[in-house]
């Protein structure tokens, strides 16, 4: 479903579009601050440099309006660089470093970094006020501030204003200063969040390739391995096996079967079934190979996932039924489906699939159905009733002891990997669905959801996916979204979960 996957990917880049018109507002704002200084600076230059008397008794209204405002912080210095005044905003910019007046300059280890926070304003020390004692303007600057009382630091943008006498001599200096911390910050979490968002539109719109291609490096490594092995040990030299073969796996050894299933970690777990039974495996992402994979070779036995993009399962199985009626042969087609509702066993056999399972089933159950397809597989009849019902109630959190007898270390830790992968971002894609009400999109995203939970073990989390389903075709998009944050809870803690058995098993998971 090509449509499910672009949602996200839209949603994601609308919350860009409004991030990037927030962090303009914000920049407005910041520009806004510093024009305002620049304007306080020009006005008391005007009024300091003109010769009418006018403007000279401007000057203390000028001074007094500046003192008591609380945006800009001013610092007035006398001609020896001697604080004489400051406001409260300059006590909040430069701390206690400002508590002596008549000291010199700023004291207590305050000091003044570059934008990059690590180039200090001057090698030797000097501040902005100290060359304009020495009859130097210094226009506004963006300045980093680290004091010992504020490890954190903050932003400033500073500019020094001279005062002079009749005689032109430097007289003293006001400095003018605001507090851009807030906007600053503001700008790099935006920043960060657009970055956070467009990398999720990254993963969504490479991670079944990504995924896909380690599951296929993996398959070649374990066909390279078992080759080596074949090739190395004749069979009068091989061990014996410590494994009685059950009936299955006499019937299904040196058979061939396709694995069809655009969920990576679902196209894995049911391979590793499959290979322990005694069966060579292939697989296909899509209908659309599956069909072309068929023409081209005898299959034993096909799973064939329903919901798929490019063609899904429903229509491959038409397509692979059309053509058999030219040659006469008829391969068993099982139907693998997150979907366990009433009706979707008899839609799956009436397209002319032979069985139906859900995902998430035992090997026993799979066992089973093989069993029955290998034996009898012409046309669909009633198969045991245990291979329609999904298996029962787990606990939430994964029975890793009993997934590594069953897989082994080696082979769990590429499940999980794949695992943790594909749910992430499957858990976001769903809960911009629901966000937008779009029960397609729900659907496809819930039931991929499913299928991987349930196959490792994760009921609560399985049936969670399917009642959110539910709720949206209810249009109940309250009770999908409660059961979705349920959802997640549950896979943050799963996540914990994984990641800590990765410390103890020294897995690589990330």
């Amino acid at each position: 479903m090509s449509s499910s996957w672009e949602m996200p990917i839209r949603k994601l880049s609308e919350q860009i579009d409004e991030l990037q018109q927030s962090l303009q507002t914000n920049q407005e704002l910041e520009k806004e601050q510093v024009q305002g200084l620049e304007l306080a600076r020009q006005r008391l230059r005007f009024l300091t440099q003109a010769p009418e008397a006018a403007g000279i008794a401007e000057l203390p209204r000028l001074l007094q309006t500046v003192m008591t405002q609380q945006t800009i912080g001013v610092i007035i210095l006398g001609q020896d660089g001697k604080i004489l005044l400051f406001n409260s905003v300059a006590d909040r910019i430069f701390g206690h470093s400002l508590a002596d007046a008549g000291s010199r300059g700023i004291q207590s280890g305050c000091k003044l970094f570059l934008e990059d926070k690590k180039t200090e304003y001057s090698q030797d020390g000097s501040l902005p006020w100290d060359r304009s004692v020495k009859g130097e303007d210094f226009p506004p600057q963006q300045l980093f501030v680290k004091r010992p009382d504020l490890p954190e630091g903050l932003w400033t943008s500073i500019t020094c204003t001279v005062l002079k006498g009749p005689t032109s001599n430097v007289s003293g200096v006001v400095v003018l200063a605001v507090d851009l911390t807030e906007h600053v910050k503001i700008g790099e979490q935006l920043n960060e969040l657009c970055g956070k968002l467009e990398t999720q539109i990254s993963n969504i719109e490479t991670a079944r390739e990504e995924i896909k291609a380690l599951a296929d490096k993996l398959g070649e490594k374990r066909s390279a391995e078992a080759a080596a092995t074949e090739m190395t040990l004749s069979p009068l030299l091989r061990p014996p096996s410590q494994q009685v073969p059950t009936p299955t796996q006499e019937i299904a050894i040196s058979k061939l079967a396709l694995v069809v299933d655009d969920i990576p970690v679902n196209q894995k777990l049911l391979i590793m079934h499959l290979k322990k039974m005694g069966f060579s495996v292939e697989s296909a992402f899509n209908g659309k190979d599956a069909v072309e994979m068929v023409e081209k070779k005898d299959y034993s036995l096909i799973f064939m996932d329903c919901d798929m993009p490019i063609m899904n399962g429903y229509e491959a199985t038409i397509a692979i039924r059309q053509a058999e009626l030219k040659t006469g042969k008829h391969v068993p087609i099982v139907a693998m489906t997150s979907y366990d509702r009433v009706g979707d066993r008899e839609r799956c056999l009436s397209v002319g699939m032979d069985e139906y399972l859900t995902k998430g089933v035992t090997q026993k159950q799979l066992q089973e159905v093989v069993q029955w397809c290998l034996s009898r597989g012409t046309g669909a009849q009633e198969a045991p009733e245990s291979t329609t019902k999904a298996s029962g109630e787990q606990d939430q959190l994964l029975d890793l002891d009993n997934l590594i007898k069953t897989f082994g270390k080696f082979e769990l830790e590429e499940i999980l990997k794949l695992f943790l992968m594909s749910t992430t971002t499957l858990t976001s894609c769903l809960q911009f669905a629901i966000e937008d009400h779009d029960l397609e999109s729900v659907s496809h995203f819930a039931y991929s959801l499913k299928g991987p939970c349930s196959s490792i073990g994760l009921t609560q989390m399985a049936v969670l996916a399917a009642d959110i389903t539910k709720a949206g075709e209810d249009g109940l998009w309250d009770q999908a979204m409660s059961s979705y944050k349920h959802l997640r809870r549950l896979y943050d803690g799963i996540k914990k979960q994984i990641e800590d058995a990765s410390r103890e098993f020294q897995w690589v998971l990330s």
